[in-house]
């Protein structure tokens, strides 16, 4: 006699890649059950940049529910795989990839972090760079992209003088240097002028700042000239132009 319980199948586990899709596509609606499925997918991940990608995505997302303990947790873990594989790498091009990312999660762990803890992964960053930027030297290529991302990791630095490290006693000599280092390493980087700039407005040498706030300007013309729109500029004088966006940078939160 035939049973009359029906049999149901064991629904069918997800593949690795299964997984990755459905928690990419849960990121944007359901990003609590993006985090449950990115930590499937890494337990079932034996590649180790497999993990590291998937150990940034979730960060990421951390980082979207301003959960940055969890985030920081996850990036230190990346990090940590990366440098275990690092002494594995076969060639200057794989050495100098795995310093790249190793430099991207160390600015990333900046970001999320605050005071001392920032300025400390910013500098593994850019000790991260520098030893790349020797890399790429030695073949010739990928010098401009290089320090293109020192400029931004010491302006980054100079950032931090200007905001949570501004109580230090050396804070603006030390934003000074940062500065410095991020305009050898790229001269027309607007982020460093702008940082500047605000360098400067802190120290209440409007002056100086005048000429910078206007190279950020020309530098930027179109976005300008819809801020122009916005704040009233009109036909003036590059010098009154200036000076009102200057005023503007200085209401807009500028250290003072």
């Amino acid at each position: 006699m035939a049973s009359k319980h029906k049999k149901y199948k064991q629904p069918r586990k997800l593949s690795v890649e299964e997984l990755i899709e459905a928690a990419d596509h849960a990121a944007n609606v359901d990003p609590k059950h993006a985090l449950t499925l990115y930590a499937l997918a890494i337990q079932k991940t034996s590649s180790p940049p497999s993990v590291v990608d998937l150990l940034e995505k979730r960060a990421e997302l951390y980082v979207a529910l301003h959960d940055h303990d969890a985030a920081t947790r996850d990036y230190r873990t990346a990090l940590s795989i990366l440098s275990s594989s690092s002494s594995t790498t076969t060639s200057e091009e794989e050495e100098e990839d795995v310093l790249e990312r190793k430099a991207a999660l160390y600015m990333y762990m900046g970001q999320v972090s605050t005071s001392n803890e920032a300025l400390t992964a910013y500098q593994h960053g850019i000790d991260c760079l520098q030893s790349a930027l020797v890399l790429v030297r030695c073949r010739g290529d990928k010098e401009h992209n290089i320090k293109e991302q020192l400029a931004a990791a010491h302006t980054s630095v100079a950032e931090l003088y200007l905001t949570d490290l501004c109580w230090e006693e050396t804070a603006e000599q030390e934003c000074g240097y940062q500065l410095d280092r991020a305009l050898q390493y790229a001269p027309d980087s607007m982020d460093a002028v702008q940082t500047l700039a605000n360098l400067k407005c802190s120290q209440s040498k409007f002056q100086d700042a005048l000429p910078l706030v206007w190279r950020v300007y020309t530098s930027m013309e179109t976005a300008c000239q819809s801020l122009a729109s916005l704040v009233g500029l009109r036909e003036r004088t590059t010098t009154a132009a200036a000076t009102e966006l200057l005023e503007l940078n200085q209401v807009q939160s500028l250290p003072s």
